[in-house]
C-alpha cells in the first residue's frame, strides 16, 4: 500500500469481494443448519427418537434460546416414553416462551403420563421477567401520561397512584421470577421418591424425598453427584437422575 511502484488498492472492490464471501458462507451455514433440523425431524417422523434426540441436542447447543427445539425434544423424549426428561425439555421451552400454548398442552399431557394432575398454571401469570420489567415500563409511563394530563384537567389524584404502584408490583415480580425460575444451574428431578444423601452414595430415608419434576439448584458437581443448596442442610443426588433445565 505504501510503494511507489506498486498499483494501488481497489478498496471498493475488496469490500465487495468481502461481502460476497461472508454472504456465501451465511448461506451455507444456513444451509447447513437447515439440513439438521430437517434431519432430526425427518428422524422423529420415522419413530429414531435415539437420533432425533441428539440432533435436538446438538442443535440447543448452537441455539440455546431457541424454544421450538426444547418443544420438539420434549415431543421426541414423550415418543420414547420418557416422559421425565420429556418434562425438563418442556420446562425449559416454557421458560423461553410462556405464552405458547402447544407447550402448556405438553406440558399438561406429560403430567397426566406422570400421573400429576395438579394445574400448570395461568400463562399469563408465567411471563419471562423482561416481559413483566417491560409491562412495569408501559403502565410506568402511563403513570406520568395521566399526570400531566392530569395538570390540564381537574382529574382525581388515586388513578395515578395505583398505575404507578401495578408498575412497582409487576417490576418485583420481574425481579422475583428472574432469580427464582430464572437463576443459574436450575435442574429438574428425573426419579420419583428420590432421597437426598448427606454423604455422596448414602441415601437417607428419614428426610422428605424428592418428587419427579421438582427443581433443585446445584452448586458443586462431581463426576457421579450434585451437591443441592437449600435453605435446609445442603445434600447430595446422583447427578443421572437430574436434567437441566436453565
Amino acid at each position: 500500500s505504501f510503494s511507489i511502484t506498486a498499483r494501488a488498492i481497489d478498496l471498493k472492490a475488496l469490500a465487495s469481494r468481502l461481502s460476497r464471501l461472508t454472504l456465501l458462507i451465511l448461506v451455507c451455514i444456513t444451509s447447513l443448519r437447515a439440513a439438521t433440523l430437517e434431519e432430526a425431524n425427518a428422524a422423529f417422523s420415522k419413530a429414531n427418537y435415539s437420533t432425533a434426540t441428539g440432533l435436538y441436542e446438538e442443535l440447543i447447543e448452537e441455539h440455546p434460546g431457541n424454544p421450538t427445539l426444547y418443544f420438539n425434544l420434549a415431543q421426541t423424549y414423550l415418543s420414547a416414553a420418557d416422559p421425565a426428561r420429556a418434562r425438563a425439555a418442556c420446562h425449559t421451552a416454557i421458560l423461553l416462551d410462556p405464552l405458547d400454548k402447544e407447550s402448556h398442552d405438553l406440558m399438561s399431557e406429560i403430567r397426566k403420563r406422570q400421573g400429576d394432575e395438579t394445574v400448570t398454571g395461568s400463562r399469563f401469570l408465567s411471563l419471562r421477567p423482561d416481559q413483566w420489567v417491560l409491562l412495569a415500563a408501559f403502565i410506568w409511563i402511563a403513570s406520568f401520561l395521566y399526570f400531566g394530563i392530569r395538570k390540564l384537567r381537574p382529574l382525581p389524584l388515586w388513578p395515578g397512584a395505583v398505575l404507578i404502584a401495578l408498575a412497582l408490583v409487576l417490576a418485583s415480580t420481574g425481579i422475583w421470577r428472574q432469580f427464582h425460575d430464572y437463576g443459574e444451574n436450575q435442574y429438574m428431578v428425573l426419579a420419583d421418591e428420590l432421597p437426598r444423601e448427606p454423604e455422596a452414595g448414602t441415601p437417607n430415608w428419614d428426610y422428605p424425598a424428592l418428587r419427579a419434576g421438582q427443581i433443585v439448584t446445584i452448586g458443586e458437581v462431581t463426576p457421579t453427584h450434585a451437591l443441592v443448596t437449600s435453605s435446609d442442610s445442603p445434600f447430595w443426588l446422583p447427578i443421572h437422575e437430574l436434567q437441566q433445565v436453565w
